[in-house]
């Protein structure tokens, strides 16, 4: 070390980059070099391999410099080493050699253009390779066509990718040398069949393909193994255990050889003996969280809305996910319009601002003509809506603009509605989003219970005194469902609580409600503006004790813990899919015969007398 810094004093200061650079470098050969190394010493190739890279890099960075030596400018040391320090920094070690020998996984597209000893194309199914190809329906490709022929805009035609996915899968399979595999997936993850693609016809077709027959891969692990029973000296621990287990073999030991925990092992199989047993009563894996001693009074549940007692009588799962677990999902599904829910929020928000600025005219005493009314809601409507595309944004444009048309029509038809409903009934709309909470008689040992929710609008009558809740109802169906219709019904069966639950409880300075009404702005029905009403009378007859047995069967197995699943139609397109274990038989099997579910299900079919 000692001389190459003696050396180092004895480098020119000052030169060109040529100069600079040959002192460089016979600087390092000098004293880097080691010759003389005998045989065992010399490196191993590996190190060799590393070397030569290392040293290529650092050559392609001299050589670099010396391509500013044209320039004739004269350098200081300091001046060179730093360009010198510049050009390693842009160098580039590459990871791995130029030979790659092994397996490649790549997708599609990054495969073509190579060539490949042997090649597996996987996923050959149909809509997903090729890939669904359709026109756009806002301009189609004749369209795209004329763009382009008349005004040279040119707009690629979405139908050429039938095309492309027929060319990429000729080069894919024109890039196997020795051997080409298809492959696809018979069925999906819930056993759905799934039909091939095309393209497997097409190269069965080919002369110089030599088809041979098609291999089934089981999908069971135990039916792998039988067919291949030397798989079981590759496939993980995990899997040769539960291959021992469906064997009903002992796997302990193999766990213990490999070092797994045998105590997560016995903790897991003994869950599993609880889950598979066979028993029509519910367990903890069933959804029956406490002990069911109902040392609690429904009082200690703290306070319940009516929207949580009807989602637990829909399905108590869905109660337990959202209301105590607080899950919310993680995938959102993109849809080519405003979803239900955020468009019916839209629709309320416009609907209350609206109210407000007609009832500052003294409306609806006050007759307001249809264009000020038109004009008063449209420029509510389009706050609303702008306060949500300043944090959601809007979406498609023409579906945001329609979205828009409708909501000032049904807010527009409401107002009309009310403004006729004032001159029969004398009701007018005085509070709006209003938040309020009442004491609901349950009989037996609960005394009563706290309800609390929030209010959409509250109508009062100054002759004879009355007061009236409102609650708007955004529907999209086509058809008014009989719980829609016949609220007492509803509520009966635990779908629609909300009117007897509002019409006991109070609001500061106000009497009580007697009555609840359900305005449905529903675009598709015969009658976009429904109105359903309940009457606070009907809780004292023979109707209100069946709504309050409801309301009790559903506290009762909330103070419980019951928290089972449900199956029903609307499994289809719940938020908690995703949780849910409705596609394990045996759970399926004990929620759908337990006593629990049955009692839920029988307050479906239940009937209320007239009044």
């Amino acid at each position: 070390m000692a001389g190459l810094i003696h050396d180092c004093d004895r480098l020119p200061r000052h030169g060109s980059i040529s100069r600079l650079t040959e002192a460089f470098v016979e600087l390092v050969r000098r004293h880097f070099a080691v010759p003389g190394l005998t045989d065992a010493e010399q490196p191993a190739p590996e190190e060799e391999r590393e070397t030569a890279l290392v040293g290529s890099l650092v050559m392609d960075a001299l050589d670099r410099l010396s391509e500013l030596d044209p320039v004739g400018a004269d350098l200081s040391w300091e001046e060179w080493t730093e360009l010198f320090r510049l050009a390693l920094e842009e160098a580039a070690l590459p990871i791995e050699g130029t030979s790659h020998q092994g397996v490649l996984v790549l997708d599609a597209m990054e495969a073509r253009g190579l060539r490949y000893r042997a090649l597996f194309v996987m996923g050959l199914n149909d809509q997903m390779f090729p890939r669904v190809v359709r026109e756009d329906p806002f301009l189609r490709d004749r369209q795209r066509l004329i763009l382009e022929s008349t005004l040279g805009y040119l707009i690629e035609e979405k139908l050429a990718g039938h095309e492309e996915e027929r060319l990429l899968f000729e080069i894919l399979t024109q890039a196997a040398q020795s051997r080409l595999y298809l492959s696809y997936q018979r069925a999906d993850e819930e056993g759905r069949v799934m039909a091939p693609s095309p393209f497997m016809a097409v190269a069965q077709r080919e002369p110089n393909c030599i088809a041979t027959p098609e291999r089934s891969i089981p999908r069971r692990l135990a039916e792998r193994i039988t067919a291949q029973p030397a798989m079981q000296e590759v496939i993980p621990a995990q899997d040769l255990a539960l291959n021992l287990l469906l064997h009903e073999q002992d796997a302990r030991p193999l766990l213990d050889y490999v070092g797994q925990h045998r105590w997560l092992f016995d903790h897991a199989l003994a869950a599993q003996e609880i889950m598979e047993r066979d028993s029509q009563e519910l367990g903890p894996f069933d959804g029956i969280v406490g002990t069911g001693d109902g040392a609690s009074s429904p009082s200690d549940l703290g306070r319940l809305s009516p929207t949580a007692l009807e989602r637990y009588a829909t399905c108590p799962f869905q109660y337990f996910a959202e209301k105590r677990l607080h899950l919310e999902p993680v995938r959102t599904v993109r849809e080519d319009h405003l979803p239900a829910p955020i468009l019916g929020t839209l629709t309320h928000d416009a609907l209350r601002l609206s109210y407000e600025r007609l009832t500052a005219l003294q409306w609806p005493e006050a007759v307001i003509d249809i264009v000020t009314m038109r004009k008063m809601v449209a420029d509510s409507a389009s706050e609303v809506f702008a306060s949500h595309a300043a944090v959601s944004g809007t979406g498609h444009a023409l579906l945001w603009t329609l979205a828009q048309e409708q909501v000032v029509e049904l807010v527009t038809l409401a107002a009309l509605s009310d403004q006729e409903d004032y001159r029969t009934t004398g009701y007018r709309p005085r509070l709006f989003e209003v938040s309020a909470e009442g004491l609901v008689s349950l009989g037996g040992e609960s005394s009563a219970l706290k309800i609390h929710g929030t209010l959409d609008r509250v109508d009062v009558r100054e002759n004879p005194p009355g007061l009236r809740i409102i609650d708007y109802k955004f529907k999209q169906g086509g058809d008014m469902k009989t719980e829609d219709r016949n609220l007492a019904l509803g509520a009966a069966r635990g779908l629609r609580l909300q009117p007897p639950l509002y019409a006991s409880m109070t609001l500061p300075s106000l009497p009580s409600p007697d009555e609840v009404q359900f305005m449905y702005l529903a675009p598709r029905w015969e009658e976009p503006v429904t109105r359903s009403t309940f009457e606070r009378t009907r809780l004292s007859g023979e109707a209100g004790k069946t709504i309050m047995q409801t309301v009790r069967t559903l506290v009762e197995g909330i103070e419980r813990q019951e928290f089972f699943i449900l199956p029903d139609g609307y499994c289809d397109h719940c938020e908690f899919s995703a949780v849910c274990r409705r596609h394990d038989a045996t759970v399926w099997w004990r929620s759908y015969r337990s006593p629990h579910a049955r009692s839920l299900r029988r307050l479906r079919k239940l009937q209320v007398p007239d009044e």
